[in-house]
């Protein structure tokens, strides 16, 4: 077992009460279309062959491991673990939903189960798969998802791609000027080890509406706002600025959030500024065997934000996550940032790392991923997905971005308590992506 996976298993301290957070990944299906119990199982048959899916884990004097169980049944796994739940409407899944964030996975069973949310009301149905963040990161689950998936005629699904399609995390399709020499490229590096050698020790982020008090506290509340943004909006700004999406995704999120400061006269807008978000990660794994392909091998880097500059100011904005993220690229920071994680877990005692990690999670403002998903229509159990999305608790606030066909699904889930009326959000994003629009024509 990795040592990220050893970490996300024994959990944060007890002291702090912070929940397991399950990854919430959301299939959507027209009102009539919601698979049966049995094609789900059918559909999901591929899980039986990961040792992550139908084994458990064994935790014995603070060391961790994965136990296969060869007794194991899909179909009694799902008789137990398949819940189906009546709602009225779109919005009532996400509530749903919210009370099942913090919900924790039992170690001694597979971790993992099925919603099926039947929406007799307005809107879609869904179906919601709860999957424990200990049995692999974002990509390797994105890789066992596509494994379920399937064309219209039955055939599997291949997914193209992202550099070809420009959606999603990483894509670029742009022509950028060449990468810098080696000379700088060796300063990026030795800069990019100082910051992560350093980020434990790092100063908090300035405190505001948006960033968790200190000390920190958890609570159990939890809200999901979803933005759906269109791709080909995206795609026009990246291609007219020559920048990549991923780049679009950023300022978009950095404009929304300046945007909310303003509306709600956060008085920290009156003295500088400092915000970041930390971003998950994944590195590259051995796709020589499914066991090697679905695993924990990521690290969290430090992304500054460009909350200073004003609400106005969106080309200035989308031009400087853009160098930020060129940096980040050319600097090798992931790899950097993995190692010395690497290195520090073997030397550090647990409770110290877990303490750690808490620090560094609450000096930031927020959590934030941006994965490429499927640039076509995919079907599940049998039927076409309308839409898909991810969703996960964490101790800040997460935001999670998933292209699929022609829309990027953005998901912010946030302590209500801390941040009132998050859905501001979504709509100060939809206005940064129109300003922008605009600005780049």
């Amino acid at each position: 077992m990795s040592l990220i996976t050893e970490f996300l298993a024994l959990g944060f301290p007890q002291e702090y009460g912070i929940p397991d957070f399950p990854i919430h990944g959301f299939l959507y299906f027209n009102k009539g279309e919601l698979p049966s119990p049995e094609a789900i199982q059918k559909g999901a048959a591929p899980l039986s062959g990961y040792l992550r899916f139908r084994g458990h884990v064994l935790k014995e004097q603070g060391e961790v491991g994965w136990v296969d169980d060869d007794s194991f049944s899909l179909e009694r796994h799902l008789r137990e673990h398949l819940h189906v739940v009546e709602v009225t409407s779109e919005a009532e899944i996400d509530q749903q939903v919210e009370s099942l964030l913090a919900k924790p996975m039992e170690a001694n069973q597979p971790m993992w189960e099925v919603y099926m949310f039947n929406n007799t009301g307005t809107g879609l149905s869904c179906v919601v798969l709860r999957i424990s963040h200990v049995i692999g990161d974002g990509i390797g689950l994105l890789l066992v998802l596509l494994e379920m998936f399937k064309n219209a005629d039955g055939s599997p699904f291949v997914m193209t791609p992202p550099s070809q399609t420009g959606s999603g995390a990483g894509a670029s399709g742009s022509k950028h000027p060449p990468g810098p020499g080696l000379l700088k490229r060796m300063w990026l590096a030795v800069c990019a080890f100082f910051k992560a050698a350093s980020l434990p020790n790092s100063a908090h982020d300035t405190q505001t509406c948006l960033k968790m008090p200190v000390p920190f506290k958890w609570t159990q509340q939890r809200r999901i706002i979803t933005n759906e943004t269109p791709l080909s909006v995206v795609k026009q700004i990246k291609n007219t600025a020559g920048f990549t999406v991923n780049d679009v995704m950023t300022s978009l999120l950095a404009g929304a959030m300046r945007r909310y400061l303003e509306w709600r006269r956060d008085p920290a807008l009156d003295a500088p500024l400092h915000m970041r978000a930390l971003a998950p990660v994944a590195l590259p794994r051995s796709m020589s065997t499914k066991e090697s392909s679905l695993r924990n091998r990521w690290c969290l880097i430090s992304i500054p934000i460009p909350i200073q500059r004003a609400a106005s100011d969106v080309l200035g904005r989308l031009r400087e996550v853009a160098a930020i993220m060129t940096n980040l690229k050319n600097s090798g920071e992931a790899a950097i940032q993995f190692a010395l994680q690497s290195f520090a877990n073997n030397l550090m005692p647990f409770s110290m790392r877990s303490k750690m990690a808490v620090d560094v999670l609450t000096k930031h403002t927020f959590i934030y991923s941006n994965v490429p998903g499927p640039d076509r229509v995919v079907y599940f159990a049998g039927a076409p997905c309308q839409k898909l999305k991810v969703c996960l608790g964490n101790v800040a606030p997460q935001i999670c971005s998933l292209s699929y066909r022609d829309t990027v699904f953005t998901t912010i889930c946030v302590d209500p308590t801390q941040i009132p009326e998050p859905e501001r959000l979504s709509q100060f994003f939809d206005e940064e992506l129109q300003a922008l629009l605009a600005a780049s024509k």
